[in-house]
This record gives C-alpha cells, sequence and structure tokens, in this order.
C-alpha cells in the first residue's frame, strides 16, 4: 500500500520534498511481495518544530485589554478605523 503522510501546513510549501520509506512486509507466493510505501517531507521535523513554536507563541500571547485585541473585521492590532471598531 502507498500511503501520503503529510500535515495541513505542507500542502502549500515551497520546501516539499519527497522522502520514501519503503518496507517489505514479507512475501505470499514466490513472485509476489508485500510492500508498504509511505510518502512524507524530507523536513518533517523542521517544519513541525516551527509550526509547534507558533502556535505555543500565539497560545501565551493574551490580550492585555481590548485595544490589544484583534479587530474582528480586519485582524489588525491597535488601530483606530471607526469601520472596524464598530463591535
Amino acid at each position: 500500500m502507498i500511503s501520503l503522510s503529510v500535515e495541513d501546513y505542507c500542502h502549500t510549501c515551497p520546501d516539499f520534498e519527497p522522502d520514501c520509506i519503503v518496507t517489505e512486509l514479507g512475501t505470499y507466493t514466490s513472485d509476489k511481495t508485500l510492500i508498504d510505501t509511505v510518502i512524507r517531507c524530507k523536513h518533517k521535523d523542521k517544519c513541525r518544530s516551527m509550526n509547534d513554536r507558533i502556535l505555543d507563541y500565539y497560545a501565551k500571547k493574551e490580550p492585555k485589554n481590548e485595544v490589544d485585541k484583534p479587530c474582528n473585521i480586519c485582524s489588525e492590532y491597535n488601530h483606530k478605523l471607526k469601520c472596524c471598531n464598530i463591535r
């Protein structure tokens, strides 16, 4: 069987390089061999680490007051546009 093992953040990555892991599971006749193939990215550990650090950073960052919260409309911080301050 061939399976693809990539995270959601890998789908549009310009640095994606396939890394194939082929495992021989055994033979079921004299000329047929069961093979398991997993395709993943060579940079998966680096990207997972970066993704975890980014998620940790934003999970720890809590707004200090109403001004520090992102705008509901444009997601910007600390701005004073009337159209965006309507809640």
